[in-house]
């Protein structure tokens, strides 16, 4: 059995001590958790940050794409595909 499918993320870990406050006795700790959580949350939705974040991952590889395939590029053509991915990224995150 592969152990690393339990593993729990920072999150889940302080939604699990906070589960386990509460049942105890201790309310107070899950609910300011679970408020955080959920603030969080909307707070990723509406600022569109996790859609900015794979944004720029994808730029990240298309510029490394085309270095990779380009090996024989200048410095100024890499320089003219790096602003083009930059302009391209600009572009998408102002539609979000």
């Amino acid at each position: 059995m592969d152990l690393t499918d339990w593993s729990l993320g920072n999150a889940d870990v302080l939604q699990t001590i906070a589960n386990l406050q509460w049942i105890y006795g201790n309310p107070a700790m899950s609910e300011k958790v679970s408020m955080f959580r959920l603030g969080y949350e909307v707070y990723q939705r509406v600022s569109g940050a996790r859609e900015i974040e794979v944004l720029k991952a994808q730029t990240i590889n298309a510029i490394a794409t085309y270095v990779r395939d380009n090996p024989k590029a200048s410095k100024e053509e890499i320089q003219k595909e790096i602003a083009k991915q930059i302009f391209a990224f600009a572009q998408k995150v102002d539609r979000i």
